[in-house]
């Protein structure tokens, strides 16, 4: 990815002051562009037309000038709709202070001395935006090549694979987006967590240093992970289609991931969170190598 074709990731930080603002130099990444406001303005349709594209918005809530409603208040609502998220930083108090503010898609983030951890959940939100916009531009371009297939078992060892193969089955469906979001995340999951063995402590580190796709790449061509494949089984009934999606890890603890409040703290892995509002029905099975997900068809009116 060439700097002019990185996406923006927005600061709004009034008080130049403040512990976040200090740290503006150490949250730069070679994932995206960094840009700081101190104009609630820039946040809407000004900030949008200036920077091109914003794929993560990031509030200091130490700062704040108004009310933190009025402040989101002011971020194109298309941003919201389009799953895009908010990311609040503070002191662990003044978060829970906040938090009567029920706007969608807020995510959590302590400020720490360090600014890793805040560099991690910017980098994540950033490539969740884009992978979600990804996904509903080629939706958009392609009409469906699944045709009259009413059934079929699918297999896949790439996050490239995995993103193509939910773009494909979606459009079987009479409203793709929510499902070729889910399906995505569930299988990317299943690629990196399962076939790869990366565990979500592991990711962390591996995001916070920039080097993820590169252990990604590694762990592929090792000769333990050759045979090991995501395996999806779908089904189209003229009501629904559900999907069984099974992975050649050893599972893990899915139960903590199916909080909605705890996966939108998490600094990163709310993948499943996010999946689980996407469908009708999300069952895990056995140890959680295995998935089963339903997206009913709404009946017109």
């Amino acid at each position: 990815m060439t700097s002019s074709q990185k996406p923006y990731a927005m600061i709004y930080a009034p008080d130049k002051t403040s512990t976040l603002y200090q740290q503006l130099k150490e949250l730069e990444s070679s994932e995206y562009r960094l840009v700081t406001t101190a104009a609630v303005e820039d946040l809407g349709a000004v900030g949008l037309e200036k920077y091109h594209s914003i794929s993560a918005y990031i509030i200091d809530v130490m700062a704040l000038d108004m009310p933190l409603k009025d402040i989101i208040a002011h971020i194109s609502p298309s941003y919201i709709e389009e799953r895009g998220v908010v990311i609040l930083v503070g002191t662990s108090a003044r978060l829970q202070m906040e938090k009567p503010c029920h706007t969608k898609n807020l995510k959590y983030v302590v400020l720490e001395d360090d600014p890793r951890p805040l560099r991690v959940a910017i980098s994540v939100e950033v490539e969740e935006f884009e992978r979600i916009q990804g996904l509903k531009k080629a939706i958009s371009q392609y009409k469906s090549v699944v045709g009259q297939v009413t059934s079929g078992e699918f297999k896949l060892k790439t996050r490239k694979e995995a993103q193509h193969l939910s773009t494909i089955l979606s459009m079987s469906c009479p409203d793709p987006v929510p499902v070729a979001i889910g399906l995505s995340e569930l299988l990317i999951n299943g690629v990196e967590h399962g076939c790869l063995g990366i565990s979500h402590d592991e990711k962390g580190t591996f995001i916070e240093a920039g080097t993820l796709n590169a252990e990604i790449e590694r762990r592929r061509k090792l000769p333990e992970n050759a045979d090991k494949f995501v395996v999806v089984s779908y089904e189209r009934k003229p009501d629904k289609v559900t999907f069984i999606i099974k992975d050649s890890g050893q599972g893990f603890d899915f139960k903590s991931y199916l909080d909605s409040a705890k996966g939108h703290n998490r600094k990163h892995g709310r993948g499943i969170t996010m999946a689980k509002g996407c469908f009708d029905y999300l069952e895990y099975r056995g140890s959680g190598n295995e998935v089963f997900v339903v997206h009913v068809f709404q009946k017109e009116l």
